[in-house]
C-alpha cells in the first residue's frame, strides 16, 4: 500500500485541515484532532474519519488484552444500547486496538460529574434524572447479565454520557463470564468495586456489578462515596457508618432510598439474588416516586374534567330532546 497522506475532511460541514493518516490492519483512517477528547484521560483514543463509511470512529490502544475485549463487547453489544457496537479489532505498531462507533456530544460520566460540581450544582443531579440514567443503565446490565457476562469494572470513568444521557459501559477488559465466576485482580478504582473483588473472593458474580452501579448512583444523588468515602473497601465485619442517600439529600424518596441501601450491601448475599429481582425493586421504587404523585393528581383532575363535560353534554342532548 503507498503512504497515504495528510488530507482535508469535511464532515456535516464542518472542515479539518491536515488530517493525518492513521493505517490500521491495511484500512486507512484519518485522524481528527478538533479537542473532544480528553488527553489527561484518555491518552491512547483516537478520534477518526473512516472514509470507506464516510463516518467518524473512536479508536483505542492497548498494550495487550484487545482481543479478549473484544470478545466480551462483541457479545455484550448484541441487542443492547448500552454498549458500543466493535467495527474493527486488530494489531498494529501502536498496540493491539478496538474500532467503535465515535457518538457525538459524549465524555466520560466522570467528566460530567466533575463539570456539574464546577457548575455548583449540589446534589450534582436532579434526583428523577439520575434515577432515568441509571435505571436505563440497569437495564442494559440486566441483558448483560442475561447472556452471561459480568462487566467487572464499572466506575464514572467507563461510562459515557450519550445523546439522551444514556449511560454506555466501555472498557470490558476485565469481563467474564458469569457461569465461570472466578478470582479478580483489584480494581483501580476501589471505592467503586465490590467488598468481594476488594479481598479478591474466589466467587464473583453479576452482584459485584450491582454494588458498583449503586456507589456510582450514591454519588450522584450525593457527592459522594458512601462509607465514609471508602466505598467497597469497608470491612463487612467492622463496616463504617453508613449514611442513607436520603439523609444528605431530601429530595431522594424512601423507596428509592431503600433499593440503594440494599444494593450497597457490603454482604453480597444480603443484596438483590439476581438482576430481574434488582431490576424489578428498582423499577417499582420508581412508580413511588414524588412526581407520580403529581400524576396522580393530574388523572384527578383530568377525571373530573371529563365527568363535568359529560355532564354538560348529556344537558344538552336532553335540551335538544326537549325543544323536538
Amino acid at each position: 500500500m503507498n503512504n497515504p497522506k495528510p488530507r482535508t475532511i469535511t464532515y456535516r460541514g464542518k472542515t479539518y485541515s491536515h488530517c493525518s493518516p492513521l493505517v490500521l490492519d491495511k484500512k486507512v483512517y484519518f485522524e481528527i484532532d478538533d479537542g473532544s477528547i480528553d488527553r489527561r484521560r484518555y491518552k491512547n483514543v483516537v478520534k477518526v474519519f473512516d472514509p470507506s463509511t464516510k463516518m467518524m470512529r473512536a479508536v483505542r490502544f492497548r498494550e495487550r488484552g484487545a482481543f479478549t475485549e473484544m470478545r466480551n463487547l462483541a457479545l455484550a453489544a448484541r441487542a443492547n444500547r448500552n454498549v458500543p457496537e466493535v467495527i474493527a479489532f486488530g494489531r498494529s505498531e501502536l498496540g493491539d486496538f478496538l474500532v467503535t462507533p465515535w457518538i457525538e456530544g459524549e465524555c466520560t460520566l466522570e467528566i460530567y460529574l466533575r463539570r456539574a460540581k464546577e457548575n455548583g450544582r449540589k446534589p450534582h443531579f436532579i434526583v428523577e434524572d439520575s434515577y432515568r440514567m441509571i435505571l436505563g443503565l440497569i437495564k442494559g446490565l440486566f441483558r448483560l447479565h442475561k447472556i452471561g457476562l459480568v462487566h467487572g469494572d464499572l466506575h464514572p470513568e467507563n461510562l459515557l454520557v450519550g445523546l439522551g444521557n444514556r449511560l454506555m459501559m466501555i472498557d470490558f477488559g476485565s469481563a467474564w463470564n458469569a457461569e465461570r465466576a472466578r478470582r479478580k485482580s483489584k480494581s483501580e478504582k476501589p471505592g467503586y468495586t465490590a467488598p468481594e473483588q476488594w479481598r479478591q473472593e474466589s466467587l464473583v458474580d453479576h452482584r459485584a456489578d450491582q454494588f458498583s452501579v449503586t456507589v456510582i448512583f450514591y454519588r450522584m444523588l450525593t457527592g459522594k462515596i458512601p462509607y465514609g468515602g471508602i466505598g467497597g473497601q469497608a470491612d463487612p465485619t467492622l463496616p463504617p457508618p453508613y449514611e442513607p442517600p436520603g439523609s444528605l439529600n431530601r429530595e431522594v424518596w424512601p423507596a428509592l432510598d431503600r433499593v440503594i441501601t440494599r444494593g450497597l450491601s457490603l454482604v453480597k448475599e444480603d443484596r438483590f439474588d439476581t438482576s430481574v429481582e434488582w431490576l424489578r425493586e428498582f423499577e417499582a421504587a420508581g412508580d413511588k416516586g414524588p412526581w407520580h404523585e403529581i400524576i396522580d393528581k393530574a388523572r384527578m383532575g383530568m377525571d373530573e374534567v371529563s365527568y363535568l363535560l359529560r355532564q354538560a353534554w348529556r344537558k344538552v342532548l336532553g335540551e335538544k330532546a326537549d325543544a323536538d
